[in-house]
């Protein structure tokens, strides 16, 4: 994995049960790129045929979209890749779990966003992801909070192209009842409202009682999906990147791995 921080300090961790919960013998390393050397670790990647493929995490996402050899089209609409598999040619694929992720989850509890509007907190990747993944559910608008309007208006432009028909638009303080609201921000969300029914669900990683998708459950506004459910569905993908040739884990397997490795981070 490479990383800027601490961001994936339970990477090893989670790749580590899931390689026993599977009887797989993988190795995760977590690999600290100060320096920005990314390059050195493809051209590795390309030559040693031990690679799986790496994780990627912020701010490497948008380079390592333009090193690797092909995208999914998940990745090249959202322009971040945080996952990369060696193939047996020694190629690079990019592709991005975040999306992959968030699709999960919404088919996991049954969240329907067809006719209904939905925000985004957020400018960066996960907010891209969180877009497509909510314009594939047919998500009637989307509307993205943040405090940069040129940003948001890149993210509104990006989709207009790849995802044309796509209601997308920016509101610094939304009135609006949505079905469903994503913190993919790095900061406190605001208040926000909710339709009968809705859903608030969290991006963020090692999520606290203190995160907004608790804060919105605990006051009765919404049903909430918090970090740490959002973790493992990205692991989850990730290994069937890397090991599955990209095929889902049957529905049985995939709720065991779901319920014992959240079990497992929720008590370590």
């Amino acid at each position: 994995g490479l990383a800027t921080s601490l961001a994936h300090a339970r990477a090893p961790e989670i790749f580590g049960w899931l390689a026993r919960a599977t009887d797989t013998a993988i190795a995760y390393e977590r690999l600290e790129e100060p320096g920005g050397n990314v390059e050195s670790l493809f051209a590795a990647m390309r030559r040693d045929s031990a690679y799986l493929g790496c994780t990627v995490t912020l701010p490497y996402e948008e380079r390592a979209a333009a090193l690797v050899d092909r995208c999914s089209r998940a990745a090249e609409v959202v322009g971040a890749v945080n996952v990369v598999a060696r193939r047996s040619d020694g190629t690079l694929e990019g592709h991005n779990t975040e999306v992959a992720a968030i699709l999960a989850t919404l088919d996991r509890h049954g969240i329907d966003l067809r006719g209904k509007s939905a925000c985004v907190v957020g400018d960066g990747g996960g907010a891209s992801a969180t877009v497509y993944a909510l314009a594939q559910r047919g998500a009637a608008e989307i509307v993205i909070v943040n405090r940069s309007p040129e940003r948001a208006a890149a993210l509104i432009a990006r989709f207009a192209h790849y995802v044309p028909g796509l209601v997308v638009r920016a509101d610094l303080e939304p009135r609006d009842a949505f079905a469903l609201v994503v913190d993919a921000a790095p900061g406190v969300v605001g208040e926000m409202n909710f339709a009968p029914g809705g859903w608030a669900i969290d991006l963020k990683y090692g999520c606290l009682p203190s995160t907004f998708s608790a804060r919105a459950k605990e006051a009765g506004l919404a049903r909430a999906v918090d970090g740490p459910e959002m973790l493992v569905e990205q692991a989850l993908a990730t290994y069937e990147i890397w090991l599955r040739d990209g095929r889902p884990f049957p529905s049985d397997e995939s709720a065991r791995l779901m319920d014992g490795l959240l079990a497992h981070l929720e008590n370590s």
